[in-house]
């Protein structure tokens, strides 16, 4: 599965031909030994809006697939359970579970040549574009973001371990390759200036940082980070040795001696999984690592504010803390600390606010969406268990399970209750209510028409209702908190509602996502009204909105933007590096703007008065 799809039943290769039997054997393999639900398969093969026979051309291609499977061995393979089909497989039986499992073998030992070895053989097993024509499945396109940051992390640790090795002068090829990927990616342009430097060229060493720092400033308005200003003052600083590799000294191949363990703050422990023992080590003597007990607070830097048309400077937005957290996209929510969902790696992190650290690392189950915080605890769905996680907000434990509907997406709280939007839950198009001290599911309404595929996502709560979003409709739908009745239901300009839903008491905003056509909507709780249809030709895509600080901060593909709330005029953009451009990452509180930047894994906090 990782390139194009090829089948085998034993030493037989298997032909499937037509796309949707190799779509419809790809999803069922992405989900091996689970059921896949035919609503879930129509999906993958027919995207959000099928035919009205998709049903019936499902039960067809189920058909084909299992006589296919059949003549070449594999009779039993693909069977019917209640609720949808299965596909059998043994452990390991396709490239993607191999990849993974290579993988954390590889990083389950300290021996350099052993780990580069495995992770070189993770990295063949890819022939091309992974889970290639499933761009229509959720699961599918998370699993497909999931699988290439794992890919570019295995393609780093390889790299780490051949500087510890010191392999210098080999690995400048794949570093300069890897950096044309991805040329904001500080890590692997660290790991460039350390390989020049140990093949004993040092000018082109700083020279690479200094194109790099300029083309980060040109495009960002940002100054490259603390660990790279460090390691560049580190190569110009350093006096030639006789026969030994250039800096950082322990970057040569390591003895076992004269090394000193070090403890990391906990902020650092993700990313420290992704390199070699021994790099660590050198890593720590070039002042990569923040100071264990720092006496006064850490420079963190500055993010540029823009003029969004010409892109002059018009100041600076202090950085008050950087912390490092999992993998992936997802929503931030503030209380008395702040969560982060890592969507990749299937967990959230819980920051302390004070010590601008990660105090907690929760595994929450597949598919985690959206989150909620209620009763003093966290609440995440998990669109692949069709569950409810809570997760206990002083000790970081899961301690209830909740089943809900079909496909679970957005939460929020309202009148004390956790809400939730199930995508496809029944009745169809629903929101689920859950005491948030019972756990019990107090109401299912209904607000949705007859359409699995595009129905309720997003879901906010503001001005005593709930608000959700319901792509099929084209419009948000109001729900009275106290009563549970559909109260409203706002339509909005086709293709309008495709991103998060924010709900305040003055306002609802409502991003057009990726079906939009890069607007912003505004509804008037007062009058149940569109009150303005937001676009500009300096983005093509708002992923969510949220009012702080006198301004309404739009977060869209060309990054945060700072609009005047009352008129909508753009008034600034913030130069925000890596990527920051997915709904749910932006959010305020009463004193920071806080953003999640998935390229670098952490989250910004940004001094919220400009």
């Amino acid at each position: 599965m990782l390139g194009e799809l090829l089948v085998s039943v034993g030493d037989r290769p298997v032909a499937i031909a037509g796309r949707q039997q190799r779509l419809l054997l790809m999803s069922l393999a992405l989900r091996a030994n689970q059921v896949a639900s035919p609503e879930r398969l129509i999906d993958a093969l027919w995207g959000p809006t099928p035919p009205a026979s998709a049903a019936a051309g499902l039960r067809v291609s189920v058909s084909k697939l299992r006589r296919v499977l059949a003549s070449a061995g594999a009779a039993d393979v693909l069977v019917t359970r209640p609720g949808g089909y299965v596909l059998l497989l043994e452990a390991g039986r396709t490239d993607l579970a191999r990849f993974e499992e290579l993988v954390a073998q590889a990083r389950a030992t300290d021996d350099h040549v052993e780990r580069e070895a495995m992770l070189a053989k993770a990295l063949s097993l890819w022939r091309g574009p992974a889970l290639e024509g499933l761009d229509h499945d959720l699961v599918a396109v998370a699993e497909l973001i999931r699988l290439q940051e794992l890919r570019s992390l295995a393609a780093e640790d390889r790299v780490e371990c051949e500087l510890a090795l010191g392999r210098h002068r080999e690995v400048v090829p794949t570093l300069e390759a890897l950096i044309t990927e991805d040329p904001f990616r500080e890590g692997r342009q660290g790991q460039l200036m350390r390989a020049l430097n140990g093949s004993g060229r040092q000018s082109e060493a700083l020279d690479s940082y200094r194109r790099f720092r300029q083309r980060l400033v040109d495009e960002t308005g940002l100054e490259p980070g603390a660990k790279l200003r460090a390691l560049e003052q580190a190569i110009l600083l350093q006096e030639e040795p006789n026969d030994q590799p250039a800096v950082p000294p322990g970057d040569r191949p390591a003895t076992g001696k004269g090394e000193q363990p070090r403890t990391r703050r906990p902020w650092l422990v993700t990313a420290a999984i992704a390199v070699c023992v021994a790099v660590a080590t050198a890593v720590a003597a070039m002042g990569w690592w923040w100071p264990e007990e720092p006496q006064v607070r850490a420079d963190f830097g500055t993010v540029a504010r823009l003029d969004p048309d010409t892109g002059a400077v018009l100041g600076h937005v202090d950085v008050i803390a950087r912390v490092g957290v999992g993998d992936g996209f997802g929503d931030i929510v503030v209380g008395d600390d702040v969560w982060v969902l890592n969507s990749i790696d299937h967990t959230v992190s819980r920051i302390d606010i004070e010590d601008a650290s990660v105090s907690a690392t929760v595994a929450v189950g597949a598919d985690p969406v959206g989150l909620a915080l209620a009763g003093g605890d966290l609440w995440v769905t998990s669109a692949a268990e069709n569950e409810v996680v809570r997760v206990d907000g002083l000790t970081g434990d899961v301690v209830s399970r909740i089943p809900v509907g079909d496909l679970p997406s957005g939460i929020t709280e309202a009148d004390g209750d956790i809400w939730v939007a199930n995508h496809r839950g029944l009745p169809t198009g629903s929101v689920w209510r859950i005491d948030a001290v019972t756990n019990q599911v107090l109401a299912k309404i209904p607000v949705g028409a007859r359409d699995y595929r595009r129905g309720p996502q997003w879901i906010s709560s503001g001005a005593g209702s709930v608000w959700v979003g319901v792509p099929n409709l084209n419009a948000v739908v109001r729900i009275d908190a106290r009563s549970n009745k559909v109260v409203g239901t706002i339509p909005v300009a086709d293709g309008g509602v495709c991103g998060p839903v924010t709900a305040g008491d003055a306002a609802v905003w409502v991003a057009g996502g990726f079906c939009g056509n890069g607007s912003l909507t505004r509804i008037d709780p007062a009058t149940n009204t569109v009150v303005a249809s937001i676009t500009s030709s300096r983005w093509h895509t708002v992923f969510g909105a949220v009012p702080g600080f006198g301004s309404l901060w739009v977060n869209t593909d060309r990054g945060p933007f700072q609009l005047e709330p009352d008129t909508h005029a753009v008034v600034g953009r913030l130069a925000v590096p890596g990527d920051t451009s997915f709904g749910g990452n932006l959010t305020v509180d009463a004193e920071s703007l806080w953003i999640h930047d998935a390229g670098s894994q952490s989250v910004l906090r940004l001094t919220g008065r400009q």
